[in-house]
């Protein structure tokens, strides 16, 4: 069966508009947790190894650390002991750009706090799309996959496997407090296959247009 280039084109589309739309309300299908986490050579601590793997960070006001600072900030618990972890501080954030397009991020979130302003991860996409994931959604989703957290203590390691390619991600802290701990970062970058998929797309309708006008 054959099928036009405008069928085929608008196909994609649909697909592309309900898979943006099932990020922004139902992203708890994307997130898997873990309590044993990743450690090893597929994993970044939050410091200099991110950089000399092309990531990009915007600090705001995070800091760097190796271990816990009581009332403060507190080290990671998922990863191995006194590995560099970022700390979110109050009312701040930051952003780490990956080097390129993922389908999977993972990392170990430290000290899982409640509520909606404490921890907020926003995941921004390829094309500016984005949606935000807090605490407490987390929280709740170990609850449903009989995951026990001990909120403002426990630990747990976070993958989101997103099918519409991950840009960046950014940590966020909106009270008066230190309250988002994070490190061992890790990706799976966006096949090429995909990528050449989406520019090969382009071209074609751009040339259609050229061919048409």
């Amino acid at each position: 069966m054959k099928y036009s280039f405008s069928v085929l084109t608008a196909l994609l589309l649909s697909v592309v508009t309900i898979s943006a739309a099932q990020a922004a309300t139902d992203h708890a299908d994307l997130i898997s947790l873990s309590t044993t986490g990743m450690t090893g050579a597929g994993s970044l601590d939050a410091s200099k190894s991110l950089a000399a793997n092309g990531w990009t960070l915007n600090y705001g006001s995070a800091g760097i650390y190796t271990s816990d600072e009581s009332g403060q900030h507190k080290l990671p618990e998922v990863g191995d002991a006194a590995i560099p972890y970022i700390a979110v501080k109050a009312n701040s954030s930051a952003t780490y750009t990956l080097p390129s397009v993922a389908t999977s991020f993972s990392f170990d979130w430290g000290t899982v706090d409640p509520g909606n302003d404490y921890n907020i991860l926003t995941v921004t996409h390829a094309d500016g799309t984005s949606y935000k994931i807090t605490g407490s959604d987390i929280l709740s989703l170990a609850s449903t996959k009989g995951i026990s957290l001990t909120p403002s203590s426990s630990s747990v390691f976070v993958t989101l496997a997103d099918s519409l390619g991950i840009k960046s991600i950014t940590l966020a802290d909106n009270t008066g407090t230190n309250a988002f701990e994070a490190s061992y970062f890790s990706t799976v970058p966006l096949p090429g296959a995909l990528v050449l998929f989406g520019t090969g797309l382009g071209g074609l309708f751009f040339r259609r247009r050229v061919m048409g006008a």
